[in-house]
């Protein structure tokens, strides 16, 4: 997955054979309210809301994703038809953040351990089964790609997730860039 820079936040994901299969993309359907546009202008990036979308290469709507102004918001996720399937909440803790996932039902299910600002990351389930490992690299080989590609995410999952957390997971390293990395 690939984070390119601009006006807008934009995600790009590919398979392991390089082939662009989906986007992650700011919903412009959504207005955001007065306070976020505030929010965002004072660079509080980390209390304003996000409202995302998740389209594949026709621009079909896979998934969103949104979180609400204030502090503490948590970002849900939702499939296209508007169910919700997940809820990542941050907590900060001096030595690094955690990231909590809870299901439908308010349960726990898995949480960030690792290098959180380091790059080397696992979602682990709360059974201890690693469901999901990330590497974040800033990889940056010509001048065209300072200029037009940010951050680079190399993502697995592992197959025999259930499908609701498998498709939320896939948002997560766009959550985790905008949740401690995002300065637009």
């Amino acid at each position: 997955m690939k984070q390119s820079t601009g006006i807008s936040t934009l995600f790009t994901y590919y398979n392991i054979q390089g082939e662009r299969i989906a986007e992650a993309r700011e919903d412009s359907s959504v207005k955001n309210s007065k306070l976020s546009y505030v929010l965002r202008l004072l660079g509080l990036y980390s209390i304003y809301s996000y409202h995302m979308k998740v389209v594949d290469t026709e621009g079909k709507n896979l998934l969103f994703f949104q979180r609400k102004d204030g502090f503490g918001k948590p970002f849900e996720v939702y499939d296209s038809s508007g169910s919700k399937l997940l809820t990542l909440k941050d907590k900060f803790k001096l030595k690094h953040p955690q990231v909590f996932f809870i299901d439908r039902s308010g349960y726990e299910v898995a949480e960030l351990n690792g290098e959180t600002f380091g790059g080397k990351m696992k979602v682990v389930g709360a059974n201890g089964n690693v469901l999901m490992s990330i590497n974040k690299q800033v990889a940056l080989k010509s001048f065209k790609e300072i200029a037009s590609t940010a951050d680079i995410y190399k993502v697995e999952l592992l197959s025999e997730l259930d499908e609701d957390i498998r498709k939320s997971l896939i948002t997560f390293p766009v959550i985790y860039d905008l949740l401690f990395f995002n300065k637009q």
